[in-house]
């Protein structure tokens, strides 16, 4: 009996944290997060890449004849305003692997404001931030390598 009174006082309490200036917060963080990629996304939606688009050209590209981190960014985000997602991770993975990680993290966070619980998410350590680190570079040298399955990952 008295875990159940324990149980319906955390209950409440926890409730009562999520409102006010904590709710508050939750809310500005969750915009924080939510609005560069809706922006992101909804910009090349109406005004689509082309020949004649006033997008800037990647200058790695137009140097090196490589493809740099993002080439193929602004293409992948407009297939995925289009709800092209296959083809959108075509053009780029990292990418729209980035607009999903946003969303996901602004997701949680209007969770957490419209009372529900607190995002637990991973901390970025120095370890994880090497290994992303890595994974970007991997990303980057593999899709310019222009053969076997590697050219998979460059834009197309």
């Amino acid at each position: 009996m008295l875990d159940r009174d324990t149980e319906s006082a955390e209950g409440r309490d926890n409730v009562a944290a999520a409102s006010g200036p904590d709710r508050r917060k939750a809310l500005w963080t969750a915009c924080a997060w939510l609005a560069p990629p809706f922006a992101a996304v909804g910009l090349p939606a109406v005004f689509p890449p082309g020949a004649d688009s006033w997008y800037p050209r990647c200058l790695f590209h137009k140097i090196t004849g490589g493809y740099c981190l993002t080439c193929g960014g602004t293409r992948a985000l407009a297939l995925l305003g289009r709800g092209h997602v296959l083809g959108a991770l075509h053009m780029n993975a990292v990418v729209v692997a980035g607009v999903f990680v946003m969303l996901a993290v602004g997701l949680a966070h209007l969770i957490q404001a419209c009372g529900g619980p607190a995002p637990r998410l991973p901390r970025m350590t120095r370890k994880r931030l090497l290994l992303l680190g890595a994974a970007l570079a991997a990303f980057w040298l593999l899709r310019n390598i222009p053969v076997g399955p590697f050219s998979l990952l460059a834009p197309r």
